[in-house]
């Protein structure tokens, strides 16, 4: 959004909220609760995977086929989406270039398993924040399943590990857009200062 936050007041924008770095979880946890498209697509990523790979061992088990290596498998794509964290906030910090920003930083709060790019004093609006958000698990979704049709046997159960944890992951990200969507009435930016770890939310005043 080509606007700077000095201007936010004299284009009639009023602080409506601020995050602290350190409590994201307990902000978003609330809005991912709702029900809306962020928060449908959110669990339908972590949980379609995840039902995939029960029915298939709950199927083996009772056909006497299970093969314990499946577990393994799924287990090895869950490490992986640990080893993509770093990915993630790189493909964050790409779409903040895209949208605009000039700097990019990045944070964690290692206590509550938070990660984070932050644009200081970027402004961003909802459509910013789409894809902002959205980036880092349409990307590395979207590159799992293709490679899914091209493997066979257990390495597939990797993968679908690697989608099931790495949707879950991307919690915080489902969770902030679904704090935009809730408050749809009213025109939402948002800016980082990193200095201090705070997000702000803005809206135009007389909305």
């Amino acid at each position: 959004m080509n606007i700077s936050i000095n201007d936010l007041e004299k284009n009639k924008f009023i602080k409506i909220d601020e995050l602290r770095h350190d409590q994201i979880p307990a902000f978003i946890r609330p809005y991912l609760k709702k029900f809306n498209f962020y928060t449908l697509s959110y669990n339908l990523l972590v949980i379609i995977p995840f039902l995939f790979f029960i029915v298939r061992i709950i199927i083996d088990y009772f056909n006497d086929s299970f093969d314990s290596a499946i577990i393994s498998f799924f287990a090895f794509g869950i490490t992986g989406a640990f080893l993509l964290i770093p990915i993630h906030e790189l493909i964050h910090a790409l779409a903040y270039k895209l949208v605009g920003a000039k700097t990019i930083s990045f944070g964690s709060d290692i206590k509550n398993f938070v990660f984070f790019a932050a644009a200081d004093k970027f402004v961003a609006d909802y459509k910013d924040f789409q894809i902002i958000a959205l980036a880092p698990v349409v990307t590395i979704t979207f590159i799992s399943t293709i490679i899914l049709f091209f493997i066979s046997g257990n390495l597939v159960w990797s993968f679908i590990g690697l989608i099931t944890v790495h949707s879950m992951f991307s919690g915080g990200d489902f969770g902030l857009l679904s704090y935009f969507h809730e408050n749809g009435d009213k025109e939402i930016v948002t800016y980082d200062d990193v200095q201090n770890k705070i997000s702000y939310f803005y809206s135009k005043e007389n909305l």
